[in-house]
């Protein structure tokens, strides 16, 4: 048998366009799939597309890795534009209305605080009457959830993409000061401080102190502070802790467990918030001389179609309980 063994990294420049590898279509071993039960769930699709926009930026606009990262926010930031603000924009409106109707939900609750259920059928109809959609909030969190894949593909495209394997950031300059070993290889943790020893915590493995995860919590802790919305008026005080305590789990939980990430996708993440921080402040910048108070248009999106629908069932809900029963009616 003639055999010919490839031994070589998996490059997608050696094996996309180079003969023969390219005629043998070898492109098709380089995988970006995390094994086990998540290997579904890792976008490589996506994951493709991102190293072939990382390659480019790096190729023929910036010129380094970390500032591919840095270009690939600024574009998702900017895609993601139009439905960020439609979403906060309806967050401010929702929690202007409800500040509004407040005293009138105080009363509501005063008069019917031994009748759970017609608390809120009265809750409901005060709603429709006014306009107000209490789901225009659940639209806050989506630009977050359409960001997620994107996390999961570079994660994959950090661990595996031989083109960032020991690839420095921001030229090497870290590394041209007496051969400091932060942010020099964007697919490993950034080694800011290095440990002489290596700490066990079951959960992860600590072998130096990691700069940017804590600069992420602390850029989650300023957006927290004084970018996310006000608790609505009629939260409960056990609702407002748990709100609380949900805001400190995301500025707590999610460095620690990127704290051994690669420092690529933690670059990313940061740089993403800084940027949403900057994006929040201009809308509500924009939306100071709006008077959000007022109920927004018709057909407004599938929140305020669904806050119609499951209006119009209570209120057919609350006929039918209205209603004599036809046993009664035979009768």
């Amino acid at each position: 048998f003639d055999v010919g063994v490839f031994a070589g990294p998996l490059e997608r420049s050696i094996l996309g366009g180079t003969q023969p590898f390219a005629a043998l279509s070898m492109q098709g071993l380089i995988l970006y799939l995390m094994s086990g039960c998540c290997s579904w769930c890792t976008f490589s699709w996506l994951a493709d597309a991102m190293v072939w926009f990382l390659a480019f930026l790096h190729d023929h606009v910036v010129f380094d890795w970390g500032l591919a990262i840095i270009v690939l926010v600024i574009v998702v930031r900017g895609l993601l534009h139009p439905l960020t603000r439609r979403s906060q924009i309806a967050m401010m409106r929702v929690s202007k209305q409800m500040a509004a109707i407040k005293p009138e939900l105080d009363a509501l609750q005063k008069r019917y605080k031994d009748d759970p259920k017609q608390l809120q059928q009265e809750t409901i109809r005060l709603y429709r009457e006014r306009g107000v959609n209490p789901l225009g909030c659940a639209g806050g969190m989506l630009p977050t959830f359409l960001q997620m894949p994107i996390w999961i593909a570079l994660y994959a495209v950090l661990y595996f993409a031989f083109e960032l394997r020991q690839q420095p950031a921001f030229f090497g300059v870290f590394q041209a000061m007496g051969g400091w070993g932060f942010l020099g290889d964007l697919s490993a943790q950034d080694g800011f401080i290095p440990l002489p020893f290596s700490v066990n915590l079951y959960v992860l493995q600590l072998s130096s102190v990691n700069l940017v995860p804590l600069l992420m919590g602390l850029v989650f802790w300023v957006q927290q502070k004084y970018m996310a919305p006000p608790p609505t008026p009629n939260m409960t005080p056990e609702q407002q802790q748990q709100q609380v305590m949900m805001k400190w789990m995301m500025v707590i939980l999610f460095p620690f467990m990127l704290y051994t990430a690669p420092s690529g996708l933690t670059l990313y993440i940061a740089t993403s918030t800084l940027v949403g921080i900057y994006e929040s402040k201009r809308v509500r910048k924009e939306v100071d001389g709006m008077d959000l108070t007022k109920p927004a248009k018709p057909g407004g999106g599938w929140l305020a179609r669904a806050m119609e629908r499951a209006q119009e069932a209570q209120r057919r809900a609350q006929e039918r309980s209205k209603a004599p029963s036809r046993k009664f009616r035979d009768r």
